[in-house]
């Protein structure tokens, strides 16, 4: 308990007045059975198991007042978005996880960027430092263009290009990689 708090109302964590002033006790189970369900959603393999759990979880913070829990829910919502819903993020994790297994002797480094010129990954590869641009889209001219340039910047010979379809016409020394590509290497 905080110094100086005498219940969770005093935080206003549930002040909703429809119910009334919950118990401590009342708060601290709803707060830990909305911990228990949002720990269920992230630990699920399954979309739409997790936005059910997290419909249910939504209702009981609701109908308790729970301001707090917002906060929370909004944070797990955001990871189930992020876990299942393929966006640019999923795709660069994808590839860094099955880089090995598309190209060979291809590893993810570590490399210092400059902030105004940030790769989505750095791989090596034969010996040589690459940058990598990932597209949850096709790869297209205005792609190529920024790849180029962290190309130009950082002085690399090579470079990798990552989209679902190579739309631009792309030189000899950058490899296209297709979302299906890493797709099909996870599920290998």
């Amino acid at each position: 308990m905080l110094k100086g708090v005498n219940t969770m109302n005093e935080l206003m964590i549930f002040n909703n007045p429809e119910f009334g002033e919950i118990t401590t006790d009342k708060q601290l189970s709803a707060l830990g059975a909305l911990a228990y369900i949002l720990g269920e959603v992230l630990s699920t393999d399954n979309k739409n198991e997790a936005w059910s759990f997290l419909k249910a979880a939504s209702i009981i913070g609701h109908q308790m007042g729970c301001a707090s829990f917002n906060k929370l829910y909004g944070a797990v919502a955001f990871e189930v978005c992020r876990k299942f819903d393929h966006n640019e993020f999923y795709y660069q994790s994808l590839f860094k996880k099955n880089v090995q297994k598309i190209i060979n002797g291809c590893s993810v480094i570590q490399h210092l960027n400059n902030k105004n010129h940030i790769p989505d990954a750095w791989v090596s590869w034969q010996g040589q430092i690459l940058p990598v641009e990932v597209k949850c889209h096709d790869f297209d001219k205005k792609a190529l263009e920024q790849l180029l340039r962290y190309m130009r910047f950082y002085h690399t010979n090579m470079g990798i290009a990552v989209g679902r379809r190579l739309t631009a016409k792309i030189p000899n020394n950058i490899r296209f990689v297709s979302l299906k590509e890493l797709e099909d290497a996870e599920h290998e």
